[in-house]
């Protein structure tokens, strides 16, 4: 609209003219990226956001959209001093009332600092309620919420609280969809069966129809029936002719009479209310009963159904216990979960914990069992490696210097900022 006007051939006109068009152009463009920015964020893709901000503010200084929403996204990642610095340029350059309520806020934040750094140290001491009650001190406002979610879904993990956990992750990945803890963990969780793998229905309908299509194109009409009326009669065969596992060796030295009828009912309801406390102890103790097929074949139900959950729920149910510092009765879970671990990603975790109770009774050589374990299994790759290095040289400090002196010098190579790289591991290398 600009050229509507009449203008000399002054050379300063034009150029004042041709500015002053250039800045309205990148000031619309900068609305425009601020708007993309925004959708970015509102998607889950954070650092995109930030870097649109960026290029949105670079067009135009003075875009306090533009320049809150960057703090905002700094103050979720939890830089406080970035967040700060942008809502002080928007006050002081826009007199943006919000900007100058975050500003007022920021007292509270600088403690919940402290209350964060403070709670990862809980974590990695394992004082995970100490830990959750800082956590939830910070919980009460939006900053550091991507770290502050991350810690918490750890704190409900190790409690075994995997329901609490999930929602702590799908928090983060809400914020930021790439973010590597948040994936980690939600990774375990499915690994753990909390998170299903999601299966797109359409896909699985196209799937089935073009199965079916290919066996009625390899199978014609009656072929196809014959094949099925064949199909079931051999399964009928296989399943009668299945030589059945004895998930227990029975002894038979023992006279027949002096054993129990196998208790079929309540082991059936035990089964049915998926109560593995019970599914477990009767398997435990195979050897006090006279067992038939019908009995064999509920076991085998009994030792699959134990394979495929009975860590998890074992690992909780230990989890309570070492929480309440019921160590004896965390020991007894965390071996039931022991048992039925090797194959599951929650071994680390059964045991990391298996080795503190036993520590925490002053059992050091069941201590000293399982953190070796730990160590010898998982390394560098387990998170709690620089504690297992750490407690493995303070329990040898008074019976084996040379293995102590081992695992510290361990703990000093691999993890060198750590915490419990401290005057304990120092005294330790010194002898």
């Amino acid at each position: 609209m600009f050229y509507e006007y009449n203008i000399n051939d002054n050379k300063w006109e034009k150029f004042v003219l041709k500015v002053f068009i250039s800045k309205g152009d990148r000031m619309n463009k900068s609305t425009k990226i601020y708007k993309k920015a925004l959708e970015y964020y509102e998607a889950g893709y954070i650092d995109k956001a930030i870097d649109l901000c960026e290029e949105s503010i670079s067009l135009d200084i003075k875009n306090r959209a533009a320049i809150g929403l960057k703090g905002i996204l700094h103050y979720l990642k939890g830089d406080l001093k970035t967040a700060k610095a942008l809502w002080k340029l928007n006050f002081q350059m826009n007199k943006d009332n919000a900007a100058q309520k975050y500003l007022e806020d920021l007292n509270f934040d600088v403690e919940r600092i402290n209350y964060y750094e403070t709670a990862v140290k809980y974590i990695k001491q394992l004082d995970i309620k100490e830990a959750l009650v800082l956590l939830s001190k910070c919980s009460e406002s939006d900053f550091n919420a991507i770290n502050v979610n991350n810690a918490l879904a750890t704190c409900y993990m190790r409690q075994g609280n995997f329901e609490e956990a999930k929602k702590k992750i799908d928090k983060v990945l809400s914020i930021d969809k790439g973010n590597k803890a948040a994936l980690e963990n939600s990774k375990l969780l499915k690994n753990y069966g909390i998170i299903k793998y999601q299966v797109k229905i359409k896909s699985l309908i196209l799937l089935v129809v073009l199965v079916i299509l290919a066996v009625l194109i390899l199978f014609k009409g009656k072929d196809f029936i014959v094949y099925v009326k064949s199909l079931n009669n051999s399964n009928k065969t296989n399943l009668t002719s299945k030589v059945i596992k004895k998930p227990t060796k029975i002894n038979s030295d023992k006279p027949k009479n002096t054993k129990s009828v196998f208790p079929t009912s309540d082991f059936q309801n035990a089964l049915a209310n998926s109560d593995d406390d019970k599914i477990y102890d009767y398997i435990s103790n195979l050897n006090n009963y006279n067992l038939n097929a019908t009995d064999l074949n509920l076991i085998n139900e009994g030792n699959s159904k134990l394979n495929n959950e009975g860590t998890e729920y074992f690992y909780k149910e230990g989890s309570t216990f070492y929480e309440n510092s019921n160590y004896q009765s965390a020991i007894n879970s965390f071996l039931k979960a022991y048992q039925y671990g090797a194959n599951s990603n929650l071994l680390p975790d059964v045991l990391y914990f298996l080795a503190a109770s036993y520590r925490n009774i002053d059992d050091s050589n069941n201590a000293v069992k399982y953190y070796v374990e730990y160590d010898n299994k998982f390394g560098t790759n387990g998170g709690y490696a620089d504690t297992v290095l750490y407690n493995l040289a303070m329990i040898y400090k008074a019976s084996d210097i040379n293995k102590a002196k081992y695992y510290a010098n361990k703990l000093v190579n691999n993890y060198p900022d750590s915490i419990y790289n401290n005057s304990n591991v120092q005294n330790i290398l010194a002898k």
